[in-house]
């Protein structure tokens, strides 16, 4: 009973902190910048295109249990056997 306590303590200030980050972002963002440009937009160079692809997606794809908590990660886990 205490691992699921602890656990859960742990979730919920993994997701406080990630919150309080996301909120950071909005506060310190400046309203005059410009939007993000998608990958796909016309005036990207193929080689900006491919840099966004092996620093950003695939990384992101490859390593997605990493950035997950572990007990996400079991639970989505033990749900799809």
């Amino acid at each position: 009973m205490k691992l699921r306590k602890a656990l859960l303590y742990f979730m919920i200030i993994y997701l406080l902190i990630g919150f309080g980050f996301a909120v950071y972002g909005q506060i310190i963002a400046n309203p005059n910048d410009p939007p993000p440009m998608p990958v796909w937009a016309p005036g990207l160079s193929l080689s900006r295109r491919l840099m966004s692809l092996f620093l950003y997606f695939l990384p992101s794809v490859l390593l997605w249990p990493i950035f997950l908590p572990p007990t996400i990660y079991h639970a989505i886990k033990n749900a799809l056997l």
